[in-house]
């Protein structure tokens, strides 16, 4: 009860701020993907060629001409956040 005190009157001074160590490392992946890289991939699945097919088919077809721009499941998610 006392620690439910306590958080409501730091909450009413504002000054309720998360206290554990791992709140204040806000950790970024050195591996996501950049804009420009985003972009390319709703660039490829835009184009008439594979325009019709599943991320699942577009991306070993590109693997096979030697281009690596992002994995399926890469691909699926910036389709699905793209709309």
């Amino acid at each position: 009860m006392r620690t439910l005190q306590r958080w409501d009157k730091a909450l009413q001074k504002g000054s309720l701020v998360d206290q554990r160590k791992s709140a204040a490392q806000l950790r970024t992946r050195d591996n996501k993907l950049s804009a420009e890289e985003r972009q390319k991939v709703l660039n490829i699945c835009n184009q008439s060629e594979y325009r019709s097919l599943p991320p699942s088919q577009i991306a070993p077809i590109l693997a096979d001409q030697g281009i690596y721009i992002a994995s399926k499941s890469s691909f699926y998610r910036i389709l699905r956040e793209a709309g």
